[in-house]
């Protein structure tokens, strides 16, 4: 077969495995994503009239390469097919989505600079104010954590979770919409995949958004893959993502789902979500013991990663005279998502 739908989905950002004579994925251009990373809902094979087609399982939409880029693109289908009539325009040539063109190659920002942050903190508050806090699919990935769903609207609530569709292409108009257009998504900086008319965020539905509007976090809701990676982080941490409670001691852990386990599980004292291990800053840590002598307990991950970066921040904080202790997730799990799917397991 022809590689033509091959390579515009790929383009797109859909991950296709090979299944004999034919292609598949687990997402629908339609219907959305599948249960299971490992299903064939979407079918890619060369008809008997040697025409590329494709075929859903789930919801049974079908047709050729212009049906799909109408579907992505959301454009009707008569323009779809101009499109690929036309030897000088190309499936990723140029979007339109809700009035905005957006080119091929979104031009990659710095954000080193004072100015690339303040492009930055105006399209992440439109995105806090204009996205969805809820959406069914994408908010499984969560409660299937055992997070429940009032600990989920919380955060939501606090600004810190956003939720896009969990249809690609749905999710790259509600995306655009809130950006108020791809230029101004891609001149702050936020526009994840520079090299496709596709932002990779619109696959990525769960965001995550920190303090000061600087930076956000988008979330596969799929197993990740080596071409798919499972998080992409935008803009500059200034701040890390703070739950807050009790300020005399914080609890310091690697990420959201850690932070919103340990508030499941009933956490009275301030947390502190570093975006990774080893992404911190001494800052962070005096500004909450300058403000309010707070100590700090390190309840970093129980692994290689965790206990290095937990040893580096006793070193920073002793030297700063601040009192600390290092606390490890209880004995079998690796972090505090484990702890409480373990006591979720129990309770059921």
């Amino acid at each position: 077969m022809s590689h033509n739908m091959q390579q515009y989905l790929e383009s797109s950002g859909y991950v296709l495995k090979n299944q004999g004579r034919t292609l598949g994925s687990c997402r629908c251009p339609r219907c959305g994503e599948g249960d299971s990373a490992q299903g064939n809902r979407l079918c890619l094979f060369t008809g008997k009239d040697k025409r590329e087609r494709w075929f859903c399982h789930a919801c049974q939409a079908k047709g050729d390469l212009a049906d799909l880029m109408a579907l992505i693109e959301g454009i009707p289908l008569k323009q779809a097919l101009a499109r690929l009539r036309s030897p000088a325009s190309q499936p990723h040539a140029v979007r339109r989505v809700v009035g905005a063109e957006v080119a091929v190659s979104a031009p990659a920002v710095k954000v080193e600079d004072g100015v690339s942050i303040e492009r930055i903190k105006p399209v992440i508050a439109d995105l806090k104010d204009k996205l969805p806090m809820w959406e069914p699919t994408v908010a499984k990935l969560l409660t299937n954590r055992g997070i429940s769903k009032e600990t989920i609207v919380r955060a939501a609530h606090a600004g810190m979770i956003r939720m896009l569709s969990s249809n690609p292409g749905v999710a790259r108009a509600e995306l655009l919409n809130a950006a108020g257009g791809g230029r101004r998504l891609s001149e702050a900086g936020l526009w994840a995949g520079t090299n496709s008319a596709w932002p990779a965020n619109a696959f990525r539905p769960l965001m995550f958004l920190a303090p000061g509007n600087t930076s956000l976090e988008t979330r596969s809701i799929k197993p990740p893959s080596q071409k798919s990676p499972k998080t992409i982080r935008l803009g500059r941490m200034t701040k890390p993502y703070v739950w807050l409670g009790d300020h005399s001691r914080v609890v310091v852990v690697e990420g959201m789902i850690d932070m919103l386990s340990l508030v499941e599980m009933g956490e009275k004292r301030t947390i502190m979500a570093l975006p990774g291990a080893s992404s911190w800053r001494p800052e962070w840590f005096a500004a909450a013991h300058d403000l309010h002598g707070s100590r700090f307990v390190l309840a970093l991950d129980a692994d290689d990663a965790g206990e290095k970066a937990a040893r580096a921040m006793a070193q920073m904080l002793d030297a700063k005279g601040i009192e600390h202790t290092r606390l490890l997730p209880q004995e079998g799990c690796k972090d505090w998502n484990d702890v409480l799917l373990g006591i979720k397991t129990v309770q059921a």
